[in-house]
């Protein structure tokens, strides 16, 4: 890229991670006004970012087939089981341009890691603080003040760039970890409040203990290869982080509700078993193996009930993999398989990848699938962001750039 480009590339990287964190809550973001501004985003950067080296060693690119395959399919299925859909077509552009984005930036990382990393410790940084701050001056005032969406488990629970938050906080553990950087003061501190940020204002236990089991897989690798003279940092930053928490009847509730079987967890773990069951033996078997297709904002029919239940309060974007097989069937099976034989393969060869290949493989075998197409797709754009980030890794990390 010349210089111009690069300026111009710098700036829609800066606008596109603040967007991953919802503007900051400044002002209110509908899913369809997100899905437009992330296709504008991806498509522009692309513009700017194209190379013709993303051609050959882009290494996730089979993957990008098989998902657009998928959603291909998805949007036959839904001609063939609905008829024509508006939203549906438009929802199939969208996922085709931000696909993009998953090469954009690949190439931008590639030329400007440094960059990258300072912008998004930068961009994170703020992002947990303002969560921080509005769980304490709501915990005081009783005023939400951030223009996104909020509901209530032990005080309020809101996300700002939920989807991307548990990525910074591993990378930057990982280049801990295996002696690619020092734990300096600013790591410190976007570790610690991204942290505190997922555990008291996104409250969503499956990141969480995610979180952790991503952590334990580094910090046996890193053990096994030898390389663990920093594990008496990252340990007792870990002691440091219970010691402040670990007390307060907050932190316990939450370790108990993994357990419990009353209370403000209880229904979301019942829903998502009926869920399960309803679509492993209701909804797969009557439309396997393609799948019901792309139905947003379809409201009559045979298919808007399979896809949300009796009651209408079932959902398939929080039951992983099961859930992706009752949208696209086997087409989801495959690019799954892409996913994870091509994020084992990367982490092996390079360790500083583990822990993020972990997390992914783990929520989309759980309950967080990375192929939600629907809605905002928040999960979807990051998984686009993330190979991006991951391939570009890679090759520095290979070749020395």
């Amino acid at each position: 890229m010349s210089e111009k480009q690069k300026t111009y590339a710098k700036l829609v990287f800066i606008i596109l991670l603040i967007f991953m964190y919802q503007f900051y809550g400044i002002f209110p973001v509908s899913d369809q006004i997100s899905q437009i501004i992330c296709f504008i985003l991806s498509i522009t950067f692309f513009l700017i970012c194209w190379n013709k080296r993303i051609k050959t060693k882009f290494y996730f690119s089979s993957t990008l087939v098989f998902i657009g395959i998928m959603a291909t399919s998805g949007l036959i299925m839904t001609f063939f089981n609905i008829g024509f859909v508006f939203n549906a077509f438009i929802k199939y552009i969208n996922v085709l341009g931000i696909m993009t984005l998953a090469l954009s930036v690949y190439v931008f990382v590639t030329e400007e890691w440094f960059f990258t990393l300072k912008s998004i410790i930068c961009v994170s940084t703020i992002g947990n603080f303002i969560m921080l701050l509005q769980v304490i001056y709501f915990n005081y005032s009783g005023f939400f003040f951030l223009k996104v969406p909020y509901g209530f488990r032990n005080g309020p629970r809101f996300s700002l760039g939920g989807a991307i938050l548990p990525f910074v906080v591993l990378l930057l553990l990982s280049l801990v970890i295996t002696k690619k950087h020092k734990l300096t003061p600013i790591f410190a501190v976007n570790i610690i409040s991204g942290l505190a940020a997922i555990l008291y204002a996104i409250q969503t236990r499956q990141v969480f203990i995610s979180l952790i089991i991503s952590v334990f897989v580094m910090l046996f690798f890193s053990i096994i290869s030898k390389k663990n003279i920093v594990l008496l940092l990252i340990l007792s930053t870990c002691i440091f982080f219970i010691c402040l928490f670990g007390g307060s009847s907050y932190i316990n509730h939450y370790i108990n509700s993994f357990t419990e079987s009353t209370g403000d967890y209880a229904g979301s773990s019942s829903v998502r078993l009926e869920e399960l069951n309803w679509y492993l033996y209701t909804v797969i078997p009557m439309h396997f193996p393609l799948g019901i297709g792309l139905y947003d904002n379809v409201q009559w029919g045979e298919i808007p009930y399979l896809a949300h239940g009796l009651d209408g309060s079932f959902t398939t974007t929080d039951i992983g993999t099961i859930g992706d097989i009752v949208n696209f069937g086997i087409f989801a099976l495959l690019t799954i398989f892409s996913i994870i034989r091509k994020m084992i393969v990367i982490s092996i060869r390079n360790p500083l990848l583990i822990g993020i290949a972990t997390f992914i493989i783990y929520c989309q075998l759980t309950t967080l699938s990375y192929l939600v197409l629907s809605n905002s797709m928040e999960r979807f754009i990051t998984l686009m962001f993330i190979i991006g980030l991951m391939t570009a890794i890679d090759r520095i990390e290979r070749e020395g750039i």
